[in-house]
């Protein structure tokens, strides 16, 4: 049985919400650029002082660089507002006691990757090797 789906605005959301987060991928964007109405929504968020962050998966580009890009498309993004899956590794890492370990990657290639030497491990745990 299908319910429903219950139809809001963006007001109604902005007046329920401190912040609001909006996925960057077919949300804000698609690869060429901005879709319909997103240059205006994030227009009216500023105008009305909401905040609002846009979150992404994609590791593959550093929020000042993704920010840049978005201008590009007219989308007023700071890189401060743009939250990525690389963007909340480095706090973690910090706060697990990590940083400066080797990581794993479950990724079959390390696109980050700078050097083929490996880098020297800092922590007092054991590397780990993944096969897949």
């Amino acid at each position: 049985m299908m319910r429903d789906v219950p139809v809001t605005t963006v007001e109604a959301l902005s007046d329920r919400y401190q912040a609001l987060l909006f996925d960057a991928y077919g949300v804000l964007v698609h690869a060429d650029g901005p879709l319909p109405g997103a240059v205006e929504l994030l227009r009216w968020l500023r105008q009305a002082g909401k905040p609002f962050y846009v979150v992404t998966n994609s590791a593959a580009r550093l929020p000042e660089v993704a920010a840049e890009r978005y201008r590009r498309f007219g989308l007023d993004l700071q890189p401060t507002q743009i939250i990525t899956a690389g963007s909340l590794l480095g706090p973690y890492l910090r706060a697990a006691g990590l940083l400066g370990c080797r990581c794993a990657s479950s990724a079959r290639r390390a696109p980050f990757a700078t050097s083929s030497r490996p880098a020297p491990n800092r922590c007092r745990r054991p590397p780990i090797s993944m096969r897949w």
